[in-house]
């Protein structure tokens, strides 16, 4: 894992970083009040939220077929 990040973390040394969580649940479910919460205060708009969301619960449910 240290391998695989070190040239993200050297990217980002002195940045200042963020952490948002993104809850994905059994079979894709999105937690909405906690995942579309966090994709607004990144600075999506209600529309680009729920377009984001429903593509994750996709990608999320092919994934784990």
């Amino acid at each position: 894992m240290q391998k695989q990040h070190k040239v993200l973390r050297t990217i980002l040394q002195g940045a200042s970083v963020t952490l948002h969580t993104i809850l994905l649940g059994v079979g894709g479910t999105i937690y909405n009040n906690h995942t579309l919460e966090h994709f607004k205060e990144l600075g999506l708009d209600s529309q680009r939220v729920k377009k984001l969301a429903s593509k994750l619960h996709v990608h999320s449910v092919n994934y784990a077929a």
